[in-house]
């Protein structure tokens, strides 16, 4: 079960806030950097930590393709051998790049392992779980993956697929905002998640190939 969180607001503009984030006997200043990626995949935890970092991104996807049930897999803590914060992600990106059309359902996503050759289905329920289990201290709702460039039509099915997903607001829960490059797509899904009190706003569906000026275009805008 995700410890309760208590976030107090200094300063707030529009959808983005700013303040000081407790959790896990932390006391932590927003914004904080949370380490993802290539930093976490080339980098041990306690480097990180030596650096200077206080959270990581951790998708549980490979976590679930595994097999092994979420129960058994242990506290990714204790794996990781990491004492800061865990940022829980479904991970949904390469699901939906391995999915042919016809697998993007309402209750999931169905596609065949590239590795295995297995079909898999996916769903927002096995992604909660996950990220509960291996206790990651803030969880993230399950997204439909859509690329940024996609069609405005794929991009609105992805944005009301994934405010249907949103589910209850609780301690440590963080919306999915997507929605590719475009504005009011973007708006449409933050607004649905807005509706409700989540613990913060995960924007998603933003990737390497995004230029950094394009991104921060998209941050002022939705945000």
């Amino acid at each position: 079960m995700m410890e309760k969180v208590n976030f107090t607001i200094k300063h707030q503009a529009k959808m983005s806030r700013t303040g000081q984030l407790q959790v896990k006997g932390q006391v932590l200043q927003t914004p904080l950097v949370v380490h993802a990626g290539l930093t976490v995949q080339s980098l041990p935890a306690k480097e990180i930590a030596k650096l200077g970092g206080q959270a990581i991104k951790q998708e549980v996807f490979d976590y679930w393709l595994s097999e092994t049930k979420a129960a058994e897999f242990g506290d990714l803590h204790q794996r990781l051998h990491w004492s800061g914060l865990i940022v829980g992600d479904p991970g949904t990106s390469r699901a939906y790049q391995w999915a042919k059309p016809r697998g993007r359902k309402k209750d999931g996503v169905r596609f065949h392992d590239p590795q295995t050759g297995q079909l898999k289905f996916y769903t927002p329920e096995e992604a909660m779980e996950w990220q509960e289990k291996v206790g990651c201290d803030f969880v993230t709702s399950f997204d439909r993956w859509s690329d940024y460039y996609a069609p405005v039509d794929d991009l609105k099915a992805a944005a009301t697929q994934t405010a249907s997903w949103l589910g209850t607001p609780s301690d440590g829960l963080l919306a999915s905002v997507v929605g590719g490059g475009l504005k009011r797509v973007r708006m449409i899904s933050a607004q649905a998640a807005s509706c409700q009190s989540f613990a913060g706003y995960a924007v998603k569906g933003i990737g390497n190939n995004v230029k950094l000026r394009e991104q921060a275009r998209l941050m002022r805008e939705v945000l």
